[in-house]
């Protein structure tokens, strides 16, 4: 244009592998290496907690207005929420392989909860009774159709909130289990690490 040269230096330097940056002191879009793995981990360690706590908040909220046998849109949206926090704690938590970097990323910005339990499965090996995926599967699209005006939206009945309900305990059950074996895990291998030997629970004969 007018014997300048124009480029989309963000599209060119991202297949390049570089990251770009825009400096709003200077007004000028810098060109830098990519972050590493070592500082994404870094920090996503600072929010670490974040879907978890949240998911905890939400669920003795979703507890409390069940309990009180409400019946609301709401719910149900806040139901599916829930569990997207649960099974992504999952993965923020205990999914640090540098080769898949990329496809958890975009994983963690899903909203889909088949997504989020398939990759649990198949990319981290993780075994998801077929009842529990049923369960969370019910839950699918609750957020978008209980909460906005659409052609697919519409209000929910008693019968939708307890199939909310069975889902989010199911998840959260489900993730009870992982954390309580990964914290197992971890801590055999600082024993191990420390030389100190493993000793068995024992069974005693009152």
């Amino acid at each position: 244009y007018e014997g300048t040269t124009y480029v989309p230096i963000r599209a060119i330097s991202q297949a390049f592998g570089k990251r770009v940056d825009w400096n709003d002191e200077t007004k000028t879009v810098e060109i830098c290496q990519p972050f590493s793995y070592q500082e994404v981990m870094k920090a996503q360690d600072v929010i670490k907690t974040f879907f978890d706590d949240f998911a905890e908040n939400d669920y003795k909220y979703f507890m409390h207005s069940y309990e009180s046998g409400y019946v609301a849109n709401n719910m149900a949206a806040n139901a599916q929420n829930t569990v997207e926090k649960y099974l992504k704690h999952l993965i923020d938590q205990y999914d640090h392989d540098e080769q898949r970097l990329d496809l958890r990323t975009r994983t963690l910005r899903t909203h889909n909860l088949s997504q989020l339990m398939n990759y649990l499965s198949n990319e981290m090996g993780m075994e998801i009774p077929l009842r529990v995926k049923r369960d969370i599967n019910a839950l699918n699209n609750y957020y978008f159709n209980a909460r906005y005006p659409g052609d697919n939206s519409f209000f929910v009945s008693k019968d939708d909130i307890e199939i909310c309900k069975e889902g989010l305990d199911s998840c959260r059950e489900l993730v009870l289990s992982v954390d309580k074996e990964m914290r197992t895990k971890n801590k055999e291998k600082e024993l191990i690490s420390e030389n100190i030997p493993i000793v068995e629970d024992e069974e005693w004969d009152i």
